[in-house]
């Protein structure tokens, strides 16, 4: 019981949510003022994590790109057969049209 009391002795009252909040403000603030002088493209990241970065921008556009090219020839391939249908449609009614 005499070991509780003293390890309660040794530790004092536990900070408030507003002194860790200032106190990692003032810990944030010099890499702050840092960061905005460089004025570089992602200040923060490594040269092997802005490698990274790019891959998986360039990978996402590769990808959106693929998936509009399948769009666009679904889309293609659904109008080439309009004009065989009307075509179709016109010679069973035995009127003339043109293409």
């Amino acid at each position: 019981m005499v070991d509780r009391d003293q390890d309660r002795d040794e530790f004092g009252p536990l900070p408030t949510y507003l002194e860790l909040s200032m106190a990692m403000a003032a810990a944030t603030a010099h890499d702050v003022a840092s960061v905005k002088q460089g004025g570089r493209i992602l200040p923060r990241l490594s040269i092997v994590e802005k490698i990274i970065a790019v891959c998986i921008a360039a990978l996402a556009l590769y990808g959106t790109a693929l998936i509009a090219d399948g769009l666009f020839i679904k889309a293609k391939a659904q109008l080439s057969h309009i004009p065989p249908k009307r075509a179709f449609a016109a010679e069973r009614r035995e009127e003339d049209t043109e293409l």
